[in-house]
């Protein structure tokens, strides 16, 4: 009113943040004994986000309304890129409240993968080129390629008893599937060695059935049949027959002057490198024909009684 004289008292309203603690609640991942939270890589990136449907997504405050949280990886991070060990930090960033942070230890694990095996113990020898039996993968090459990367031995070449190795190297990230390491292979850390030793090849042989007309003097049994072989000590020709009692005789043959149908066994003789090996044909040699230029008759009235 006018009757006073009023001064006027501003007044300072504090209001102070209300204090909560960060919990764990029902569903989270986390291990609330130890304050760890353990994954397993999967080939990709682990975002913020996504830590925060395993962790912040179960944060409480005293009186079980929300806090808005910030997830913080090794202090400044939004990401996880690799497998290994993290510090997360969640952190409050609401102002309205006071909210001490907590850590925790995020532990990726490596991805199991499951290792190749080969495809066979043993390789037939390839010459001077070194060879290896192929692999056998559990997974399509856009995948495993990402996974492992596989090395061959350059001077596997000789036949023998002495083992060789594919050598297969498990990338960053990922680790060997212990059940799926075949019993032979030897592990060295990240690396498999699986063994396998060079046995002898088996030479090819190129033939086919023939059938000529008889001319005189007969053939040369290489030449008619003419066979080749891809490697081996040489090849050599057998006349097939059969005995009184059935079984099988063979003979060395060079020619074949008389008509008939024969069967020609081809053998290729093997070596330190090369089985023997052998393939059946059969050769028939038929009646020739005769052209009437080619017949003379000599003292033709002799013949017919003058």
């Amino acid at each position: 009113t006018t009757n006073y004289n009023v001064t006027e008292i501003t007044v300072t309203v504090v209001i102070n943040p209300k204090s909560a603690n960060i919990e764990f609640g029902e569903g989270t991942q986390v291990n609330k004994e130890t304050n760890t939270l353990t994954v397993t890589y999967k080939g990709d990136k682990f975002e913020s986000t996504e830590l925060d449907n395993l962790i912040k997504a179960y944060y409480k405050n005293v009186n079980n309304a929300d806090v808005s949280l910030t997830c913080t990886i090794d202090g400044e991070n939004t990401v996880i890129q690799n497998a290994g060990t993290y510090s997360v930090t969640i952190s409050n960033s609401d102002s309205n409240y006071n909210v001490a942070p907590v850590t925790v230890t995020v532990v990726v694990d490596p991805m199991p993968i499951k290792a190749p095996s080969l495809s066979s113990s043993t390789v037939e020898y390839g010459g001077c080129e070194a060879v290896a039996p192929s692999l056998n993968h559990q997974y399509q090459y856009s995948e495993w390629d990402k996974y492992y990367s596989v090395g061959y031995d350059n001077e596997a070449t000789a036949v023998g008893e002495n083992n060789y190795y594919v050598t297969v190297t498990i990338k960053d990230n990922y680790t060997w599937d212990e059940e799926s390491i075949p019993e032979d292979a030897t592990r060295e850390g990240n690396i498999i060695k699986l063994p396998y030793k060079i046995v002898k090849a088996t030479p090819s042989i190129t033939a086919s059935d023939v059938t000529n007309p008889y001319i005189v003097g007969g053939y040369i049994v290489s030449e008619i049949i003419g066979a080749t072989a891809s490697n081996g000590s040489g090849v050599e020709y057998y006349l097939v027959t059969t005995d009184e009692n059935g079984e099988e005789v063979e003979t060395l043959i060079t020619n074949l002057k008389n008509v008939g149908e024969y069967n020609i066994r081809i053998k290729v003789g093997g070596d330190g490198n090369y089985n023997s090996n052998q393939t059946d044909v059969v050769v028939t040699i038929e009646v020739g024909k005769v052209n009437e230029d080619d017949i003379t008759i000599d003292n033709a009235a002799s013949f017919w009684g003058n």
